[in-house]
């Protein structure tokens, strides 16, 4: 019987993929990004882009590397598009603006 690493839920599903989108587009392998993280392998990285949530120490390195601190926010992130540049969507602003 194999672990399952893909969480059901899909914020986690949608973190990972921001996550995998912001490591590709500064060019960095899951290896660096772990080492970066102060983790020795780049498995670590596999299982948070497949779902499972880092740990409170990597998330606050993740969020200052991608300049992305909604990175961990579901539904409320800007989603970083192809070419980096952001996206922010109506309900991100009702949220900030308390509507």
């Amino acid at each position: 019987m194999s672990k399952k690493i893909c969480s059901e839920h899909p914020h986690r599903q949608e973190i990972g993929r921001r996550i995998r989108a912001h490591r590709e587009r500064l060019g960095l392998t899951m290896g660096e990004l772990a080492k970066r993280c102060g983790y020795p392998t780049a498995s670590y990285v596999f299982r948070w882009e497949r779902g499972a949530m880092p740990s409170p120490d990597a998330i606050e390195v993740m969020m200052r590397i991608f300049d992305d601190p909604l990175l961990f926010t579901p539904g409320l992130a800007s989603n970083a598009d192809e070419d980096g540049s952001r996206l922010i969507g109506e309900s991100d602003l009702e949220y900030w603006l308390g509507v």
